[in-house]
């Protein structure tokens, strides 16, 4: 268990490079690890988080209104690695100009991530899942900036949900492969729309929704 929280000054300097490596197996618990952060004001941060083993989390899944992993600030750069089965992710990145990269290799993984930005910036999410029967819902929000979301998922019965909402300058980048996939795409206004999709085996559910203003392009690429 690890947690730690902050709201600026001494707090948030200490997030500035924030390491966390875990690992867990049946043996020495039922319930893996698990890694809480609470922190605002946590401008030009870096976060990484490793996990390998079995049932690790960051963040608590049964607390999707209170998330226990949540960090808020401008310039930040957050990494999080989970090798192994059952693990999951949730909670809230919120800040202009940052950037998060999450990579999931196992089965039943999930992911739920609030990646918000705040300001004229906008923020870049890359998520990349390797494994079966894993889930994957990314909501992105910003006031203004650019919001792209770049996601590379693997094998089977695999599930990915992105929502990317507020005003422009929306741009999704997916690509899937393996069967019985599916993949719900919300992009919504005010315009500047782009969706890549490339989707490789079957079977496959898609549904792309771009919405307001005009501008709406769409690649997709199934083989």
């Amino acid at each position: 268990f690890k947690s730690m929280t902050g709201t600026g000054g001494f707090s948030s300097k200490l997030l500035t490079i924030l390491v966390v490596a875990l690992s867990s197996t049946a043996a020495l618990a039922d319930t893996g690890n698990s890694v809480y952060i609470d922190q605002t004001n946590a401008d030009n941060s870096t976060v990484s988080i490793t996990q390998s083993g079995t049932d690790n989390r960051v963040g608590d899944p049964n607390s999707l209104t209170n998330p226990q992993f949540s960090i808020d600030g401008n310039a930040m750069n957050l990494t999080i690695i989970q090798d192994g089965q059952g693990n999951s992710i949730t909670g809230n990145f919120v800040g202009g100009d940052s950037t998060a990269n999450i990579t999931q290799t196992g089965d039943f993984n999930t992911s739920i991530l609030n990646f918000g930005s705040s300001g004229s910036n906008g923020g870049t999410l890359g998520i990349n899942i390797t494994g079966n029967s894993n889930t994957a819902s990314i909501t992105q929000t910003s006031t203004g900036g650019g919001k792209g979301v770049f996601a590379t998922i693997a094998n089977n019965s695999n599930t990915l949900t992105v929502q990317q909402k507020d005003a422009g300058s929306h741009y999704a980048e997916i690509n899937l492969s393996g069967g019985s996939k599916t993949v719900d795409l919300l992009q919504q206004g005010s315009a500047s729309h782009m969706a890549k999709i490339t989707l490789s085996g079957q079977p496959v559910g898609l549904n792309l929704n771009q919405s307001g203003s005009t501008q709406q392009f769409y690649s997709i690429n199934y083989n």
